[in-house]
């Protein structure tokens, strides 16, 4: 702590000084926005000192303070860039954009009836802050180039966090095994946070991989080397399995269905081998005295605790992601009883967690706020882009079913999910305001060209 009010004066200018210069160029070049916030749970991920102890990795420490500073800056920057191009022509918003809008003043109202009124705050401020960066991006949004710049920065800051945790791996051994087993979990402290970054990191790396240049290829097949080694040394079994849903719905979404075929059979040959070798311990759970690869490692129990504690409050909720501070009832603590009752710990179901948070009124509008542009992202005529919105936000869907899939930035999985999301409502708008025959990326460049497309927000 600085006592000294000198160096304090100092410290606050100098960080309201680079704030204020990081702003300027949040809204001059909306792609840097995007980079940071994709970054931006790495800044807590940093200042944890080590993961030897259940529980370390979730300990609140002045990198959460500072993440936090940074998405509410990438969030003003948001606002503020919707607000501009709003100044130049009308610019109305979709319906999933208004009803997340909604779901954000609802989670801060909760904090009026929240078991824990503290984070419910703090986490509400986040969902604010990207909310107002989706608003931001959905106004910027408008033109082939844009989308590339956009598609680049989510790459680049991929890229360094596949960097960062292979560094993690060779020089910190402490921080990138999970409690000093044999599961990776990079600076993220969690195997399936890992996990999830991988599997959300892939399409991205695909399309790089795919329509890049040959810097771009080489850049894009070494990363995806290295993350799938970092994947599978996870044992993250969810997102390892949904990982390979997503192949399918990337093969169906393209129409590629000799390929899916292909890799399928591919895939279960890998699988035998695997399996025939013991080559998945790592993935073994024990669970009463027996090692398996398919035991729910306990989220059974949690899953019934959730709803015990739904049924008491399901149109209000408990307020804003308090998740698993509601163990705090009585009939959830004491030896033998889940885990430890706080506001950091996983309710293992994210869906449980949204209802937990704001009841079921509040479900159900985050519900239809994500999954309108995913239904209609379906008939979206230009193949991988599709492809890449749909395995996305169908691995996301699928994942948040065991483990909280779908979050407000604060892991690394998340950012890709909501960019997908909003480059659904971008070309989906589109879609209505020009008819388009179906085609491939590559030829995408003759038909978003910034004449047609810039009135697409109007």
């Amino acid at each position: 702590m600085i006592s000294d009010p000198f160096l304090l004066i100092c410290g606050l200018g100098s960080g309201v000084l680079i704030g204020t210069l990081l702003l300027y160029s949040a809204v001059q070049r909306y792609e840097i926005t995007i980079f940071l916030f994709a970054l931006s749970p790495v800044i807590s991920a940093i200042f944890v000192a080590h993961y030897d102890t259940l529980g370390a990795y979730q300990t609140t420490t002045i990198g959460s303070y500072l993440r936090v500073c940074v998405v509410m800056l990438c969030g003003t920057a948001g606002l503020i860039k919707y607000w501009q191009i709003r100044a130049l022509k009308a610019t109305s918003l979709p319906l999933p954009l208004k009803l997340l809008a909604l779901y954000g003043l609802l989670a801060c109202l909760s904090i009026v009836w929240s078991i824990d009124p503290g984070i419910s705050a703090i986490r509400a401020v986040a969902l604010l802050a990207l909310i107002s960066f989706l608003f931001g991006c959905y106004a910027w949004l408008s033109t082939l180039d844009r989308l590339q710049r956009l598609l680049e920065a989510l790459f680049y800051s991929i890229a360094l966090l596949v960097v960062l945790n292979s560094l993690a791996m060779l020089f910190n051994a402490k921080i990138a095994w999970y409690r000093g087993g044999d599961r990776f979990c990079g600076i993220w402290g969690s195997p399936n946070v890992m996990g999830l970054f991988a599997m959300v990191s892939y399409p991205i790396l695909y399309l790089k991989f795919r329509f890049g240049d040959n810097r771009g290829k080489w850049m894009s097949a070494i990363l995806a080397l290295l993350l799938v080694s970092m994947h599978w040394l996870t044992g993250s079994r969810a997102t390892v399995l949904v990982t390979l849903i997503g192949i399918a719905v990337w093969f169906i979404a393209t129409r590629h269905y000799m390929r899916l075929a292909i890799v399928a059979l591919f895939l279960l040959l890998v699988s035998f081998l695997a399996i025939e070798y013991q080559g998945l311990d790592s993935f073994q759970r024990v669970r009463n005295g027996s090692a398996s690869l398919l035991t729910l490692n306990g989220r059974d129990v949690f899953w019934e605790g959730t709803l015990a504690i739904i049924a008491e409050s399901p149109w209000r909720g408990y307020g804003y992601d308090v998740g698993g501070a509601i163990w705090q009832d009585p009939r959830f603590t004491g030896e033998g009883h889940l885990w430890k009752a706080s506001a950091r710990n996983s309710l293992h179901n994210g869906f449980f967690n949204k209802i937990v948070s704001l009841g079921m009124i509040g479900f159900l509008i985050w519900l239809a706020a994500v999954i309108i542009p995913y239904w209609q992202s379906r008939n979206l005529p230009y193949f991988h882009l599709r492809a890449y919105i749909l395995t996305i936000m169908t691995g996301s869907f699928i994942l948040n079913l065991v483990e909280s899939g779908i979050g407000n930035g604060a892991k690394a999985g998340d950012i890709p999910f909501w960019i997908a999301w909003i480059v659904s409502l971008v070309l989906l708008e589109t879609q209505r305001t020009i008819a388009l025959p179906e085609a491939d990326i590559v030829d995408e460049a003759k038909w978003i060209q910034p004449e047609v497309i810039d009135d697409i927000t109007t």
